[in-house]
C-alpha cells in the first residue's frame, strides 16, 4: 500500500494513536468542523465535499482491503472524520456546545452500533466500513436536530451558550 492511500486512511496519521483510534479520528472531525465553522462554509458545500471524501474513502479502504486481506484495522479513521461531519450538517450553529453533543451522540452510535448502524457494520466491504460511521453520524445528527425542535432541550441549550 503506498504512503499516500494510509495518510488519508489514518488522517493524516490520528489513525495510528496507540489507545482508541477511532475516539482520536472522531476529535479530528470536530477539529476540522471547528476549523470549517471560522471560514463559514456553507452546508451545501460542506455537503458536497464530504461527500467526495466519503466516496474516495470507500474506494480506498476498498483497495486497501484488497490487497492486505485486512478488514477494518483500527488505524483507518477517515471513516469517523467523514461520518462527524455528516452529523454537522444538521447542527444550525456553530458554538461549543454542539461541538460537544455532535462528538458525544456520534461516538455512542459509532460505538454501539444499533441497527442500521450493524447492518453496515456488517458488510466486508469499503463501502460497509465508511457507511456504518456515515449512518452514525446521520443518525446523531438527526437526533440532535430533534432535541432542538423540544422547547424545553432548546432553551437548556441556549442558556447554555
Amino acid at each position: 500500500m503506498n504512503r499516500l492511500n494510509k495518510l488519508f486512511l489514518s488522517f493524516f496519521g490520528v489513525g495510528c494513536a496507540p489507545i482508541a483510534p477511532g475516539t482520536f479520528g472522531s476529535a479530528a472531525g470536530i477539529l476540522v468542523l471547528f476549523y470549517i465553522a471560522k471560514f463559514d462554509v456553507s452546508l451545501l458545500v460542506l455537503c458536497l465535499l464530504n461527500l467526495t471524501v466519503t466516496i474516495a474513502a470507500i474506494f480506498a479502504v476498498d483497495y486497501y482491503q484488497q490487497q492486505t486481506k485486512n478488514f477494518d484495522p483500527g488505524w483507518i479513521v477517515i471513516d469517523e472524520v467523514v461520518g462527524i461531519i455528516w452529523a454537522w450538517c444538521f447542527v444550525p450553529e456553530a458554538s461549543l456546545v454542539n461541538f460537544i453533543l455532535v462528538f458525544l451522540l456520534f461516538r455512542i452510535f459509532d460505538i454501539f452500533k444499533p441497527w442500521p448502524v450493524s447492518y453496515f457494520d456488517h458488510l466486508k466491504s469499503g463501502f460497509g466500513v465508511v457507511m456504518d460511521d456515515v449512518v452514525s453520524g446521520l443518525l446523531a445528527g438527526l437526533i440532535l436536530k430533534i432535541l432542538y425542535m423540544i422547547p424545553f432541550i432548546s432553551s437548556i441549550k441556549e442558556s447554555l451558550t
